[in-house]
């Protein structure tokens, strides 16, 4: 689940939890009652959660910001898996289900789109200079590294990069 540290990502976990639930809930009686049809157990399960930093704008200050980043571990944990979430159980760096918290690469985006290449693929070419160069490789490996978690968790294997 792709996330940013704000209030609506905090309030989508919440209503995504909720819809999850019925979900499998109207999914289990339909194969109740279906029970000649041969009906796929679908027990979807989350993998994990994704944090996009956004850049701090001033107006709102860091603390809004970290505390969006304190309260999406805890959202996510009861909301989306059903545990009760103690805190300071962890921190969102040693919690278990964020699979990968992103640098905001804001000033690669608008080059990706205008050349239509994902930011990791970006040349020199296409505007990828100086500093903006030397992220490229560095998103290349975010990338890769969210690739494998997302991997590992779905129990795909992958070939070697």
């Amino acid at each position: 689940m792709p996330l940013i540290p704000d209030l609506f990502s905090v309030l989508s976990l919440k209503h995504l939890g909720t819809a999850l639930r019925q979900w499998r809930e109207q999914w289990k009686r339909l194969r109740e009652h279906n029970a000649a049809i041969k009906l796929p157990l679908g027990q979807m399960s989350a993998l994990g959660y994704v944090i996009f930093q956004q850049p701090i704008k001033l107006y709102l200050g860091a603390n809004s910001y970290s505390k969006w980043m304190r309260e999406i571990p805890r959202v996510y944990h009861e909301a989306i898996l059903n545990e009760s979430f103690e805190e300071n159980t962890f921190s969102l760096k040693d919690d278990p289900h964020c699979l990968q918290v992103f640098k905001t690469y804001y000033s690669l985006k608008p080059m990706a789109i205008e050349v239509r290449k994902p930011i990791f693929h970006l040349k020199p070419a296409d505007g990828a200079l100086g500093a903006y160069g030397e992220m490229v490789p560095t998103a290349y490996r975010e990338y890769q590294q969210l690739a494998k978690n997302i991997a590992k968790r779905a129990g795909i294997v992958l070939p070697e990069f």
